[in-house]
């Protein structure tokens, strides 16, 4: 992030939150493959017959869905904590 964003080391240490780092790396990759299509497009499209296939590619890579809530896991994890006793899970 700091080649990324510019940031110093210890900002990204004492500022940046655990929960924020998932969906600033994934902005980051995002960015690097539009980067990347753009200058493999530049290079490549003259070259090949089906111009198209690298950007179909790409387009799965960058396409890569997100996580969705894990329901279950969840539930499970609630019934870890109400029974060791020491959390008050609602």
């Amino acid at each position: 992030m700091a080649s990324e964003y510019g940031w110093a080391f210890t900002e990204i240490l004492e500022k940046v939150y655990f929960d924020d780092l998932f969906h600033l790396t994934k902005e980051i990759n995002s960015r690097k493959i539009r980067e990347y299509k753009m200058q493999a497009a530049i290079v490549q499209n003259p070259h090949v017959k089906d111009p198209k296939h690298l950007w179909r590619i790409l387009d799965a890579e960058e396409g890569v869905p997100d996580d969705e809530f894990d329901t279950i896991g969840f539930e499970r994890l609630k019934n870890q904590l109400r029974s060791s006793g020491k959390f008050i899970v609602k």
